[in-house]
């Protein structure tokens, strides 16, 4: 591995913080959750996800089945990715979700699906996930799964911090 004659691809199960006074650190926080110490960088040193490669890719072309969907539909979203790099290697491809607007406060990002690809030197694979009205639903104040209508933002990368393709729908 230190040679580069095999390329690992683990990636963090968890967020390290940079100082101990920022603990607890996570990737799925509470929108205004976040505090801003005085003279600090309150990011984390290794955000949820995080992980290293002797190699590069690139996430292209994200295209979303629909526009708009019920509570009750799932949808397909597809997108590529490439191994921009000069030998072989892992991806671990993360697919998270973003409520724009929610009557309960809900995470700034949820991861709901994942998939490890292994690519060759300039290899492009094409991914697809199908979003799920489970993929969508929160506890909702009376304690109930709920798919409430909105807009929703889908976040696609290699790590929580490390967004690299966006797109949205509307729950309606």
């Amino acid at each position: 591995m230190l040679f580069g004659d095999y390329n690992p691809a683990g990636r963090l199960p968890i967020s390290f913080p940079r100082t101990i006074g920022q603990i607890p650190v996570y990737y799925n926080r509470r929108r205004g959750g976040q505090k801003h110490y005085v003279g600090g960088n309150n990011e984390p040193l290794y955000a949820f996800g995080h992980g290293l490669s002797y190699t590069t890719f690139s996430y292209d072309n994200l295209h979303l089945e629909s526009d708009a969907i019920g509570a009750d539909e799932s949808f397909n979203l597809t997108f590529d990715v490439t191994n921009t790099g000069s030998q072989a290697g892992d991806e671990v491809v993360q697919l998270y979700i973003n409520d724009v607007f929610s009557s309960v406060a809900r995470p700034e990002k949820e991861l709901r699906h994942f998939k490890r690809i292994h690519l060759q030197a300039g290899e492009t694979a094409t991914l697809a996930f199908t979003l799920t009205p489970k993929d969508l639903r929160m506890l909702g104040r009376d304690l109930k799964w709920i798919v409430e209508p909105g807009i929703f933002r889908v976040l696609i990368g290699p790590s929580s911090s490390s967004i690299a393709l966006t797109g949205e729908f509307e729950v309606k």
